[in-house]
């Protein structure tokens, strides 16, 4: 990561470092430690924003169209989904956590 940051910016120094091993996790174990970590509407936030090309550009379906397929308001929908979105990097980035 240092290299890359280098490579891109003049006079960077590295004043500290922290190395973490991390267990090596099949795709199985990582889907599986994500979508326990999903309440129920979470669940069904992201797997509808992923399966109606919410996240394609442009985008195939908006939030309102997915709020209103869960019987929720916009908002509501969007905080559900990005509960899951959140939950989704906590594992990738922290999966100690």
């Amino acid at each position: 990561m240092f290299d890359l940051v280098n490579e891109g910016y003049d006079n960077v120094d590295l004043v500290g470092y922290h190395e973490h091993e991390r267990p090596v996790r099949t795709r199985q174990e990582f889907r599986a430690a994500v979508t326990d970590r999903f309440t129920q509407r979470q669940a069904t936030a992201i797997r509808s924003a992923y399966l109606g090309g919410f996240f394609e550009w442009p985008r195939d379906v908006d939030g309102t169209e997915l709020a209103e397929s869960m019987d929720v308001t916009r908002p509501t929908y969007h905080q559900h989904l990005r509960a899951a979105q959140r939950k989704v990097l906590e594992e990738l980035f922290e999966p100690d956590r």
